[in-house]
């Protein structure tokens, strides 16, 4: 079983969904791709809107958002102040970080992906001590450095991350994983193209989508919190 996994950070249904995945990975045993996108680009593309744009989908996806941090078991903060003024824009940098890791890879296989894409996900959503009191969340490169050298990247190693960043190749490749995955029928985040064991493939998105994605693999499935499955 192999799961390609399509996202970008700044979706709190990538966030959901990222939790989820690690908690199955063990269990069902899947090869995991990854494969940073600009959600900014595909909302572009696709002609798709953020759910906050449309005002009652925004009342909808608060309530949503608190509900399922106690359902998913995770903690996650409000969505960002400056969300649609800074935050949507400047994403794209913690994206090129993440392309840029993944050439660096190509050659040198010495960053752990798991572990950097957590580190910016959990920036974004879990953690308040990049929030203002106007819970705005400014991502600059104090952040960025942040969360490389918290997934465990030595200083030299951010240095050379945070420059790649800003060249030409992992804008590139960041532009190429995007329309990529508009190309496989990506509107949103989190997108994933499942390759069951002697199945076909398939396309699917959200992050509520792993009791299919079970069913379909033949694979057992204990609800989005793994965790409880001692209690069940």
């Amino acid at each position: 079983m192999k799961i390609h996994y399509y996202f970008d950070v700044i979706s709190p249904y990538s966030f959901l969904a990222w939790a989820v995945l690690k908690r199955y990975q063990p269990l069902w045993k899947f090869e995991l791709k990854v494969t940073p996108v600009f959600l900014g680009g595909i909302m572009q593309g696709t002609g798709n809107q953020p759910p906050a744009m449309l005002p009652a989908r925004a009342v909808f996806q608060a309530g949503d958002i608190e509900r399922n941090t106690e359902l998913y078991n995770v903690t996650m903060l409000p969505t960002p102040t400056n969300f649609f003024s800074e935050v949507a824009r400047k994403v794209i940098n913690c994206q090129r970080v993440l392309a840029a890791a993944q050439l660096h890879n190509q050659t040198k296989n010495e960053i752990d992906m798991i572990s950097l894409i957590s580190a910016f996900s959990d920036a974004m959503h879990a953690e308040s001590a990049y929030r203002t009191e106007d819970n705005d969340l400014k991502i600059d490169e104090a952040l960025l450095r942040a969360c490389c050298e918290k997934s465990g990247l030595s200083k030299d190693l951010t240095d050379k991350l945070l420059k790649d960043s800003q060249g030409p190749e992992a804008k590139n490749a960041l532009k190429q994983n995007t329309e990529e995955a508009m190309e496989i029928g990506a509107y949103g985040s989190p997108t994933f193209v499942i390759y069951p064991d002697g199945k076909d493939s398939f396309m699917t998105f959200g992050s509520d989508r792993f009791e299919q994605i079970a069913h379909v693999c033949g694979k057992p499935y204990y609800g989005v919190n793994l965790q409880a499955k001692s209690s069940l």
